[in-house]
Formats: structure tokens, C-alpha cells, sequence
């Protein structure tokens, strides 16, 4: 969903595309919940058939690598969508708390 801010406005751009006749292939590389968010965007909008994103197993971030659990599962070339509530993920509770601590020590150093 790239420079999207949020899944109601992909939702829409993607159905303007759709309107105009336009395929829809939308990139999503900082978190599996960005990956899980564009999947749900991807299976409502008949003109996106495909999302491009980076698997946690080949990232260099970390963030990318450790904050979801679980990856989403993709058989024969397909991503199953999870069927949990929200977005189907759950976060590593231990990697928010660092990665939360990171950004407040950010925040900090660099507050006026």
C-alpha cells in the first residue's frame, strides 16, 4: 500500500483504478502488518491479483523479521488470508516492547 494511508484509502484508489480499467499490484516491504493489510485490500478488489512484498526470511530489517509471529502462508501461489479477527496476525510482544523502547530512546534524543 506504499504511500496509501490506510486500507479504506487503497480500497478506493483501487476501485478507481477498477473504474478506469486499470490492474492494481501494490507493494508493501516494512511489516507483516503491512503484508496481512494489503493481502485483505488485495482479496476485496477484483482488479488486484497480486501484492509484491519482501518474505520476513529474506529482509535485512528487523522489523520486518521479528515483529509478526507468523508470516502468511502462501500454497501453490496463493496467500491464504488468516482467519482470525482484525488482520489475522498477532505481534511478538517481546519485539514491540524493544522496538517501542527504540523509538522513545529516539524520541528523546532528539527532543527540543
Amino acid at each position: 500500500m506504499g504511500g496509501i494511508s490506510g486500507i479504506t484509502e487503497a480500497i478506493r484508489v483501487a476501485q478507481m483504478a477498477f473504474d478506469r480499467g486499470k490492474v492494481v499490484v501494490p507493494h508493501c516491504w516494512k511489516t507483516g502488518i503491512g503484508v496481512a493489510a494489503t493481502a485483505h485490500v488485495a482479496a476485496v478488489s477484483p482488479n488486484c491479483r497480486f501484492i509484491e512484498f519482501l518474505p520476513r526470511a529474506v529482509a535485512e530489517s528487523l522489523l520486518r523479521r521479528e515483529l509478526g509471529e507468523q508470516e502468511l502462508r502462501i500454497e501453490n501461489g496463493k496467500m491464504a488470508l488468516p482467519r482470525k479477527p482484525g488482520l489475522g496476525i498477532e505481534l511478538n510482544d517481546r519485539a514491540v516492547a524493544r522496538f517501542s523502547e527504540h523509538a522513545e530512546n529516539l524520541a528523546n534524543r532528539w527532543a527540543i
